[in-house]
């Protein structure tokens, strides 16, 4: 590949190997339990009021890294699994 460095066009390659890792990173973080509305740190206080901290998607996330398929598949995972937004810029 004219331009590219080994190093790079490794990077880049998509062996069976490395298809199958992403597969099954994809499913670890699938199998995780959807943290959307999870209450924690919850107390009653005295007057009755019930307070707690609730987990809630940060809305859209900026993420710049290097030219790494599986990086693209993980981060896209996870922001379909907290419901964000991703942009993301591989380089």
């Amino acid at each position: 590949m004219a331009g590219l460095s080994q190093a790079l066009v490794d990077r880049l390659l998509l062996t069976e190997k490395r298809l199958a890792g992403m597969a099954a990173d994809t499913r670890s973080v699938a199998a995780l339990l959807d943290p959307v509305g999870e209450e924690y740190d919850g107390r009653l206080l005295p007057n009755g009021l019930r307070i707690a901290r609730r987990r809630t998607p940060l809305g859209v996330l900026g993420v710049i890294y290097e030219a790494r398929p599986n990086v693209t598949i993980d981060i896209a995972a996870l922001s379909l699994k907290t419901g964000n937004a991703a942009i993301l810029r591989g380089g």
